[in-house]
């Protein structure tokens, strides 16, 4: 269904491992390894900037403003892109294309996975409804590969192309190879497996990290302490407080932890015979990683039900004793997600940025009492919260001025493409 019906066969994690996947994950490691990843820190900071505006402007939007911010980094980040401020192609293209990975990507979801052959049915024939919803689907699939890289290099052909991933992939890898029509197509799919990637995650995470402050204000109250204490009320975190802001790693660590992005990691085959535990799993088998189990595993991590950041802490430092989430977090092995230092990056200037500037609290029904979101999360490949109500707002005015006034620091020599 994914990667013959959808299109979708592109991707690095449906590439089989061979060559084309080794040269794939060597473009994707260029720029995106734990030092070449700082070249984007910028970027961040500043779509994370641009989120605090609109949560003071219209905080009930939250969800949508931070779907916005993702597609706002990885764009800049992979393409050069600076997208537009409402209703985006490119974020929407993002959407509906991990609509179909979300609903398509888990063992089992389609027959039509475990009986290839019914992908000759005719569209219009009983059952087929599958082929139907891949129609749907394939458009945005194809588009979300395509639209970016042709922008990108368009825009190298008239000089005009920002620094980015795909201009140094380009000018680089692709000049230097002896093949160089297929070089360009292993960074056209590199790049468009960082826009898949870059644009799901970072969004499920913040939205658990905004349920998790909702439920938790203890929590909220103890990071806003650290805050306080080490940067103040007269400016916003930086990535160079980070050492001094052990709580803030925690809640990262606790987010991916508690509510993992992907529960269920994507399925893979064995290319051989295999024992695992005394079990003898034999070549071809359907493997799926539990990342579930992995960080609910109670001797890892007593009470894992728990939303307790604080597991992470020891005398005021991180506690390199306890297991980091990341084992599981982010996929396993050699299928580890090439995006994991970006998404980490991103999730704590932004968690760091917002407890720094606003309190969330439990919104309140008409009567004033206070409204308990559920912990229920949308089924699929991806894991989000329902949508649930709440309250944010800025701390203080002090903190609205001050959002204000990095806005309109940050316009001076902005260029927009």
């Amino acid at each position: 269904m994914l990667y013959d019906l959808i299109g979708m066969w592109w991707a690095m994690s449906s590439t089989p491992y061979g060559e084309r996947w080794r040269d794939m994950r060597r473009a994707f490691h260029q720029d995106f390894n734990n030092e070449s990843v700082k070249q984007f820190r910028e970027v961040e900071t500043k779509a994370c900037h641009e989120l605090l505006r609109r949560l003071v402007s219209r905080p009930e939007n939250f969800r949508e403003d931070i779907r916005h911010m993702a597609g706002r980094i990885i764009l800049r980040a992979a393409y050069g892109i600076n997208i537009e401020s409402e209703n985006d192609r490119y974020v929407q293209i993002a959407e509906h294309s991990l609509q179909a990975l979300c609903a398509t990507t888990n063992a089992g979801s389609y027959l039509v996975d475990s009986l290839p052959i019914l992908k000759y049915l005719p569209k219009w024939f009983p059952g087929a409804k599958f082929k139907r919803e891949a129609d749907v689907w394939k458009p945005s699939v194809y588009a979300m590969l395509n639209e970016p890289f042709n922008f990108v290099k368009s825009r190298l052909v008239d000089g005009h192309a920002q620094e980015c991933a795909a201009t140094s992939l380009l000018e680089g890898m692709v000049k230097k190879s002896k093949d160089p029509r297929y070089m360009e197509d292993v960074v056209k799919n590199t790049l468009g497996s960082m826009y898949a990637g870059g644009a799901d995650t970072t969004v499920s995470a913040l939205g658990t990290f905004v349920l998790a402050m909702t439920l938790h204000p203890e929590v909220q109250a103890k990071a806003q302490k650290e805050l306080d204490d080490v940067i103040g009320p007269d400016r916003l975190p930086e990535y160079s407080d980070r050492d001094s802001l052990p709580y803030i790693d925690a809640i990262v660590n606790e987010i991916l932890r508690w509510k993992p992005v992907v529960p269920l990691d994507i399925p893979h085959q064995l290319t051989a015979d295999d024992v695992y535990n005394g079990f003898f799993l034999p070549k071809g088998s359907i493997i799926v990683g539990n990342s579930w189990a992995i960080l609910h595993d109670e001797e890892a991590y007593p009470n894992p039900s728990t939303f307790d950041p604080d597991r992470f802490i020891k005398e005021g430092k991180l506690n390199k004793d306890v297991q980091d989430p990341a084992v599981a977090a982010f996929g396993f092995g050699r299928r580890v997600c090439p995006g994991k230092n970006l998404a980490k990056d991103s999730l704590w200037i932004t968690i760091a940025s917002i407890l720094a500037a606003f309190t969330i609290e439990k919104a309140k029904d008409e009567m004033g009492r206070p409204i308990v979101p559920t912990e229920e999360y949308e089924p699929g490949l991806v894991s989000y919260p329902k949508p649930f109500k709440c309250s944010i707002r800025p701390r203080t005015t002090e903190y609205q001025d001050l959002i204000v006034a990095t806005g309109l620091e940050e316009l001076v020599g902005c260029t927009v493409i």
